[in-house]
This record gives structure tokens, sequence and C-alpha cells, in this order.
């Protein structure tokens, strides 16, 4: 008893192992405890205790400098070697550095991407407490996800619901003809809410008072961008603006330009109390608004979603079609409504960055353990004089990140030089601000860390176990050791072209797709069509003389008809590859079963609308300006025939709405949505046809020479006939072709990424080959004495990594296939993939890497064998 409590404290013994060397911990503690007990002898308890803690902090105070200052020192001595292995082997060197250099410069750029599309709608205050109402609708025979809500909504929903403290709804007042004196534009971003928006969002106001700004219904807010553009440099506060030369509207307010990481761009708000004095819709079935909520903090979402599912059936009766539920503000852009937001794109987009800086990661793994047998020898003497396997890893390690900070350098610079490129590509507008890309630094950071670790991971494990005995003797080739390398190495350079082979195909099959859009028949003529709007599209409560509109129209279309280089004129209500009318309800034919739920689409034409589209029709005749009967007349698409379920469809009684007649002719289908979606039912009848059905577009199909005459000859006559709308015209192509922007900058981008892969990958298969022919100078050598020809070095050096890439298609083409054909389902129309694209794709592979190995190959096979025998 007395023995124990006369010894030191046993804390102190197990503190001194865990900061010193467990061989010195031992002796300094053995020390420290004979002098303990001396001290407790002489000059007592306290002073000994006192005495030993002092020690015991003094120790690891130094315990900690001397393992600071040696891993200083190793970690000098590293940096030292690994900058002279890198002038040692320049060649290889040039080659980790630059393909990690591209892959680290794919992932900043990637990152820029994320960090952009990830800020959507952070910028509010308030974001985390704003809320969008999304619908679930029942309409008929459909199942509609949207964010259209009802008009009452939003008052009823602040009214009952005590978890929403404030509400605004968006109305976008479709394309407004807004003139100030004699300025006039059409404007597509004007829109009505209510005055909680600018308490609700932050979007600044540089003039007026967001408190009273749209507390009358005449009250505007406009942008900055719609303030000069309007007024220059005038104040605009006070000023008048007017929309189709009927409505005013006083400019209360100038909001800052809304930032472009908003998923609500709007130019123009008006005063949702002025839309409704107006004709807006205001009952529970008009699901024309965008309503946002603002949660009362600490809100479980959960359960008010299934609070607001169970209140919105107590509502009117017709609301029962709707089941609203509240989607996080800042998810909106992210995930849209069903998950196809922009996060499938950055998953997408990620995953190819990750892939080419993998194919990087693996090059230096190839080049690194391809070298083990140069470093050989240092790894010996290394563990002769002391060194651990630890030490050894932390070594190789360390080269591997140095290589791969190196590289993250020279990827800032590509980044600098290649970001306006990659903006354009993207659609974004992206920057390098370090302020405004904080996730951006240290995303990066980390990912050029975890590369330096990934990519020398398995050399360091690879060459720390190599025993001192072994190394020191001489070459590692075909030693028991290594057994697994060329193994390993093998399977990496299979993997590495596998990857860039499932690229390939990709990237061909993307190609292929959109060549299939642009060159598809259509079912018109899209070629050398312009068309014009001839009033405001989607203003409701526009009031206008029909009459006069379609007198001026018929007197513009007679007038045009003069001129040779005008082929055809026709209008129609809607745009082809625009928004149609649908209905499902109100239809009814000759036959039609009452449980029939059949949604068709309509569209209000004249008499001239096929002819000018080059329609063909497979039955019946067109409408004509001869039968006057011909107003309550219909033609139906062959799709519309097939789901009507009428043999003989001719004079056949037909209905929409409340307008009823004959069935005069079909239309053989033709495109009129993108070609993701399968041609639907569609039902054409002529104008007018209820208030929203007048003429709304002009179409001219016109000679394609001397286009720049026949276009200002086209400006005067319109502005001379229709003064009160502006001349302006689009091609009908190009308004087609934009609607696949996304496919063809997935095209685009994916050929950059593409290209990428096969140059770090033959840049890797060059050093390989190197390193191969390095290897066996002196069996080259001895070979080209004993009279082998060039033909068979080549063979010798360049057979297994080709018999690699051969391997690597037949891994690449199932896994190719797999993911086109899944990309391929989003289109109703689509090319067929063939075994074309996958013997292409794998030919290209083969060549580029044949070309590759062969150069390399070719020099080592001529060199003079004299030169090889003396080789060291």
């Amino acid at each position: 008893m007395n023995q124990k409590k006369d010894s030191p404290p046993a804390v102190g013994e197990k503190i001194l192992k865990f900061f010193l060397p467990s061989d010195d911990s031992i002796s300094i503690a053995g020390d420290y405890e004979e002098l303990f007990l001396e001290i407790l002898q002489t000059k007592g308890k306290v002073r000994a205790h006192l005495w030993y803690w002092i020690q015991i902090l003094k120790s690891i105070w130094g315990g900690i400098s001397v393992q600071f200052n040696w891993s200083l020192a190793m970690f000098k001595n590293y940096i030292k070697v690994a900058i002279r292995n890198l002038k040692r082997h320049k060649i290889y060197a040039v080659i980790n550095i630059t393909g990690l250099a591209l892959g680290l410069a794919c992932c900043v750029l990637i990152l820029l991407w994320i960090n952009h599309e990830t800020s959507y709608d952070r910028f509010h205050t308030q974001a985390d407490n704003l809320y969008r109402v999304v619908n679930d609708l029942d309409f008929g025979p459909n199942q509609i996800r949207t964010a259209g809500s009802a008009f009452p909504l939003g008052p009823a929903m602040k009214a009952e619901i005590p978890e929403i403290l404030e509400f605004s709804r968006f109305w976008r007042a479709g394309k407004m003809l807004v003139t100030h004196r004699e300025k006039r534009f059409y404007e597509e971003g004007f829109y009505f809410t209510d005055p909680a928006c600018l308490k609700m969002f932050s979007f600044p106001l540089i003039k007026g008072d967001p408190e009273t700004a749209l507390a009358s219904p005449s009250s505007l807010v406009i942008t900055q961008d719609m303030a000069l553009k309007y007024f220059g440099h005038e104040d605009p506060l006070g000023k008048t603006i007017q929309t189709h030369g009927q409505h005013n509207y006083v400019v209360s307010g100038v909001a800052e330009n809304i930032p472009l990481n908003s998923h609500l761009q709007f130019d123009f708000l008006g005063s949702m109390e002025r839309a409704v004095a107006m004709g807006a819709r205001t009952h529970w079935t008009g699901w024309l608004y965008r309503t946002y909520a603002f949660l009362q903090p600490g809100t479980d979402l959960k359960q008010l979603n299934t609070k607001l599912a169970a209140w919105i059936k107590t509502k009117d009766s017709d609301s029962g079609q709707s089941t609203y539920f509240l989607q996080p503000l800042t998810e909106v852009h992210l995930y849209g409504l069903e998950g196809e937001g922009a996060i499938r794109s950055l998953i997408f987009f990620s995953s190819l960055a990750a892939l080419v800086l993998i194919i990087a990661c693996i090059n230096y793994m190839n080049l690194a353990t391809a070298a083990a047998g140069s470093r050989a020898k240092e790894i010996g003497l290394r563990k002769v004089v002391g060194a651990s396997r630890n030490n050894i890893t932390k070594q190789f390690l360390s080269e591997s990140v140095i290589t791969a900070l190196l590289a993250l350098f020279i990827s800032f610079l590509l980044v600098w030089l290649f970001l306006p490129v990659f903006s354009q590509l993207s659609g974004k507008q992206l920057n390098m601000n370090p302020t405004q890309n904080l996730f951006v630094l240290l995303g990066i950071s980390a990912i050029t860390l975890l590369t330096g670790l990934l990519a020398g991971s398995y050399p360091a494990w690879f060459l720390s176990r190599y025993r001192p005995a072994r190394t020191l003797k001489g070459p590692l080739l075909h030693r028991k050791t290594d057994k697994h390398s060329p193994t390993l190495r093998k399977i990496l350079v299979a993997s590495q072209f596998v990857l860039t082979i499932v690229l390939i195909i990709f990237t061909a099959m993307v190609n292929k797709q959109m060549n299939h859009i642009r060159s598809k028949n259509l079912g018109f003529d899209q070629n050398h069509l312009i068309y014009m709007q001839i009033r405001g599209g989607g203003d409701l409560w526009e009031r206008f003389d029909a009459e006069s509109l379609w007198q001026k129209y018929t007197a513009l279309k007679y007038e045009l008809s003069q001129d040779p280089a005008i082929l055809d004129i026709a209008a129609a209500t809607c745009l082809p590859f625009g928004r149609l009318g649908s209905e499902h309800g109100y239809l009814d034919w000759d036959g039609k079963s009452p449980e029939d739920e059949i949604t068709m689409q309509h569209m209000a034409i004249d008499t001239s609308f096929i002819k000018t589209f080059k329609l063909e029709l497979s039955q019946g005749r067109n409408f004509s300006e001869a039968s006057p009967s011909d107003t309550n007349n219909f033609i139906l698409n062959e799709t519309a025939l097939s789901a009507t379920g009428l043999a003989d469809p001719i004079g056949g009684r037909f209905r929409l709405l409340d307008k009823s007649g004959e069935i005069i002719g079909i239309v053989k289908d033709f495109n009129f949505a993108r070609l993701h979606h399968k041609i639907d039912p569609l039902v054409l009848h002529l104008m007018p046809y209820q208030y929203w059905q007048y003429l709304q577009y002009v179409f001219i199909r016109v000679d394609s020479n001397n286009l720049p005459q026949t276009l200002a000859s086209i400006e005067e006559k319109w502005d001379r006939i229709i003064p009160e709308y502006p001349f302006e015209f689009n091609f009908l192509d190009e308004t087609i072709d934009n609607l696949y922007k996304s496919e063809q900058r997935l095209g685009t981008i994916l050929q950059v990424f593409t290209f990428l892969a096969i140059f770090i990958s033959c840049f890797g298969l060059f050093g390989l080959i190197s390193f191969a022919a390095e290897q066996r100078t002196k069996e080259i050598g001895i070979r080209k004495v004993l009279g082998a020809s060039l033909t068979s070095i080549v063979k010798l050096l360049s057979k297994e990594l080709l018999g690699l890439v051969v391997l690597a298609n037949v891994v690449a083409w199932p896994a190719a296939y797999y993911f086109v054909n899944k990309w391929l389902h989003n289109f109703a129309s689509r090319t067929g993939i063939g075994i074309g694209i996958f013997i292409y794709s794998g030919a290209l592979a083969l060549a580029i890497a044949m070309l590759t190995i062969s150069f390399q190959s070719l020099k080592a096979a001529a060199a003079d064998p004299v030169d090889s025998l003396r080789y060291e």
C-alpha cells in the first residue's frame, strides 16, 4: 500500500506515452519516478507532485516541439525529393501534371456551375421561410402537377391557416404591348402581384417606397433596365406607361435588376387589384396564379402540407380537383415540380468532371507503378537507414499531393482562360470572384487533396512494401513481389478506356439524335416561314375591335399577296410549338361513349393556314371562304380520328365546347409540340371562336432570294396598315431549333469532356509505352542485332496495350447502350441506336490508341542497336 502511494501518478506516465515515442516515454518515466521518490523523501509530497507535473508539462511541450521540427524537416525532405523526381522524369511529370490540371479545371468549372445553381433564390433575406404552392391537379383523365393555383387560395390560406403569415400571387400577363410616347415594344415580363410581394421578397427599390409602391391599382414597379429603355436618364417616378393603348399605369417604383439566380424574373409589376378590375379570373378553377407563402419560423412543413391537403377539400366544390402542398423556395430551381430541375444537369456534368479526373488519377497510378523499378534502390536505402513503411508511404503521398497542387495552379490558369467559353456553353454568367465563391475554393481544395491522396494511394502502398534486401540486389522486373502490379496496371488502363469509350458513344448518340431532330419531317415545311404577333398573347382582358383587326389583316394579306416574293400568308390563334388550347370535357361526336375521356388540343386558323404550312389532307377538304358553314366545321388530325374510332368521319357530327358542326377533313399528323412528346389529338377550326380565339399570329412564307428587301417591304406595309402593333418578326425554324437548346448544350459540353478524356487517356498511354520502351532498351537492341524487323519490335511493345483497348470496347458497349437507351427515352421521336455507332466509336478509340502507341514504339524500334546496348 505504501509503495503504491509513494509512486508518481499513473496518469502522468500515460500522458508521456501519448505524446512521446514509446522508447523515450519509458526511459523518461523511469527517471522521473526516481527523482520523484527522492523529492518526496526530502521535501514532502506536495513539492514532489508539483515538481512531477511541471516536468510532465515540459516533456509534453518538448515532445511536441521535437515532433513538429522533425515533421517539418521530413516535409522539406519530401518536397526536395518530389521536385528532384519531377525534374528527373520531365516527360512523365508533364503527363501527370497536365492530366490532373485538366481534370481539376473541369472540376473547378463544374463547381462554379453548382455554386451558381444552388444559389438560386437564396439572396432573399427571408428565403428559409418562403415557399411556393404546388398543385396536384386532377384534370379529367389527366393528373397534372403544376405551379398554377386558384386566385382565392392565397387570401383563404392566410385567413384560416395560422402557420401562414403572408402570401403573394404572381400572374404573368402574357406578351403585352407597352408604350410610352413614341416608344412601343412587346414585353414578355409583365406581371401582376400583391402588395406583400415587396415585403416578402428581397427585390430592393432604388426609387419609390416598397410599403406603398403597389398600393394603388394603377401603380407600376419597373426594373432599372426598363426605366432606361423607356425613360432614358429621366426620373421615371410619376411617369405614365400604357399597355395596348388602353390601360394607363403610373410608375411608382424602380427596382434593382432582378438577379440572374432568381427563378422569379420580371420587368414590370402591376397591382393584382388592377388585374381583377380588368377581368382576371377569380374563382377556384382559374389555375393561372403562382402563389407564394411566408410561414411562421419553425413550422413543420410535413404536418402543414398534410393539413393543407385536408383543408382545401373544405373550400368551393370545384377546388376538390386540386391538392395543394408547399415547396421550399430554395428548391424550386433545383428540383422543379417533379425533380426535373437543374439537379439533373448538375449530377450529370459533375459525374463527367469526376470521370475526367479519375482518368487523370489512373494515369498517375499507372506511370508511378511503371516507374517503380527506377526508385527501388532509393526505397531500399531509406529502409536500411531506418525509414519505416509509414515514412515511405508519406513520402509518395506527399509527392502526389505536391503534383496535385502544381496541377491546381495550372488548372486555375486554364479556368481563367476558358471560363467565358464555358459560361457561353452552359448559358450561365459564372465568375471566379473568391469572395463570392467560398464554396468553390473549399470544394476545390478538398478535391485537390483527395485527388493527390487517391492518385498516390496505390503507388504509395505498392512501393512502400519493397524489402530492402531484394531492392538492393537489382532491378525489380518480374520479381515475385511485383506480380500484382502488371495486372492492376492492365485493369487501370482498361478501365480508363472503358470510361472514354462510353463517353465517345454517348456523345456520338447525342449528335445523332440532334441531327435526327433537325432533319425530321415535322409534317409541315418550316423553312422560309416568318411569323409576327398581331396582338398581345395571353392578355385576356384586352379590349379591341375584332372586326376592325380582321379587316386590317385582310388588307395586309391582300397587299402582301401582290408581292411575288411573298408566297403564302396565313393567320392562327396559336403558335405551333407554342401553347395550344386543350379540352377534354366539352367534346362530342357520333358514337362517343359517355365513358370516353379524351383530351384534344385545338387551334383556330384561317382558310390559308393548311396551304401556307404545306400540310397534307388524307381525307376530305380544306376550309373554304366560299363555304360560310365552315365557320362551324372541323378538321381533325389522324391521331384525333383514331381516338374517336370513326370509320367514316367525313360529314360526321362533331362538337367542341359550344361549337357544333361537321368533320370536313382529316389532316395528316404533323408535330406541333417538341419531339420529346408524342403527337396528340388535334382539332382545327376557323376563326373567330370565343373571345380568346381571334387571330394573334400572322405567318408569311417568303422567297429566300433577296430576303432583306422582302422583309423591308413587309415592314413598310405592316406599319402603314397596322400601325398600333410593332413589327417584330421571327423565323419559325429558328424558334423550333431553340426548343432544343438544352440538348444542344449537352452535346457541345459532352464533346469537350470526351475530347479531354481521350487526350488524357492517350497521354497516359504515351507515358506507359515510353516506360516500357525505356525498360526494354537493351532487349530491343539485342533483338535488332539478331535480325528482328521494325514491325516485330513495334508489335512487341504495343500488342498488350492495344489488346486492353479492344477489351475495353467489349466492356464499354453494354454500359454505353444502357445509358444511351435511357436518355433516348426522353424523346417520343428518336433515332435508332444501331451497331454502327458502337463499331465506329470502338474503331475511333482503337485508332487513336494505335497512333499514340505507334509513335513511341516506332521511335524505340528505329533506335541504333549500338546505342541501345550501351544504355545504362
